[in-house]
């Protein structure tokens, strides 16, 4: 009886999603734009810190948003990683809480972005660092 509300709860509307993938889009062929690299930075950040505090909303959000980061240069790429790190030290559990699920989805994609085989492994485990500190997070959805 209810279980056709409870699901439509759990799953993001499909003009939602368009939305969202045409502004990913837009967003990666902004960042082609050496002048635009700056702004889509800290759009970049404005996006983290506004995601809704539902796992859905924050799984597609850590998707779009890794997708947004490969479209950055190497060392861009690397700078936005240590904003990500500090961000998922953030006194608000929110944050930390999507900082860990956008570097889950970082390192479960990261074969999709170019990098040798050494950059490769030190972003890895800079990203294992990162999760490895939230382990003892003093917030109990941090830690799960």
């Amino acid at each position: 009886k209810y279980r056709g509300l409870i699901t439509s709860h759990l799953t993001i509307p499909a003009d939602v999603v368009k939305v969202r993938d045409t502004a990913v889009a837009f967003v990666c062929a902004m960042n082609k734009r050496a002048e635009c690299v700056a702004t889509v930075k800290c759009l970049f950040q404005h996006a983290c810190t506004s995601v809704p505090d539902r796992a859905e909303y924050r799984a597609k959000s850590a998707q779009a948003l890794t997708t947004v980061l490969f479209s950055f240069d190497d060392a861009m790429f690397r700078t936005m990683l240590g904003w990500v790190h500090k961000f998922s030290r953030n006194h608000r559990i929110g944050y930390r809480v999507f900082a860990v699920e956008l570097v889950m989805e970082l390192l479960t994609r990261m074969q999709e972005r170019a990098l040798s085989d050494v950059d490769r492994s030190d972003i890895a485990q800079t990203l294992v660092r990162t999760i490895i500190g939230r382990t003892a997070d003093k917030g109990p959805t941090v830690r799960a």
